[in-house]
This record gives structure tokens, sequence and C-alpha cells, in this order.
């Protein structure tokens, strides 16, 4: 059995601004990850996350109809999810302290 490497990661990523979408995705698969997917919105991606485990999940703080931190609630608080314990990386374009 050969070690794990990046490219064996499976990545969700939770935005709604394609343009963000289609950004990290190039970032990721210019590190070496493929196996990508993508989400409009939070509850596109808690349905998503139950049929396609992602390893880790990256999602957008402001987004609608579901933010980043309410669909974070939703996963950790679920415990039938199968992504309830998944690593999930929260980005946002905001600067301000009160923000981050």
């Amino acid at each position: 059995m050969s070690d794990p490497s990046i490219s064996d990661l499976c990545v969700l990523i939770v935005d709604d601004n394609d343009h963000m979408r289609r950004l990290l995705r190039s970032i990721l698969e210019s590190l070496g990850i493929k196996n990508i997917r993508d989400a409009e919105n939070g509850m596109v991606a808690l349905n998503d996350s139950r049929v396609n485990l992602p390893d880790v999940i990256i999602t957008d703080m402001m987004m609608s109809p579901v933010d980043g931190l309410e669909f974070s609630r939703m996963l950790r608080d679920d415990p039938t999810h199968p992504a309830t314990h998944v690593p999930v990386m929260m980005i946002t374009g905001f600067a301000e302290k009160h923000h981050v």
C-alpha cells in the first residue's frame, strides 16, 4: 500500500460566486488535487457531502440562502451526517477584525 498524497484528496468547494469556485479549483488543481467537487450554497453542499464524502471542505463565509457559518453548524450538529468530522476551512473576502 502506498502512502497517501495530496492528489488523493477529495475537496468540496462551497461558494455562491462561480468565479471564486473556479479560482479555488484552479489553485487546488495546480497543487495536484484532482478530485474536486463544488456547490453553490450550504444546502447543496450538505446534500453533496452525504453522497460524496470529501476529505476537506472549503466554504465561503457569506453566502445565501445558507452561509458558511450556518452550513458548518448544520454539518457539525447532525450526528448522522457522514461528513460531521471532515475539516472545514472558512474563507472570506472581509478583512475587518470583527468578521475574521
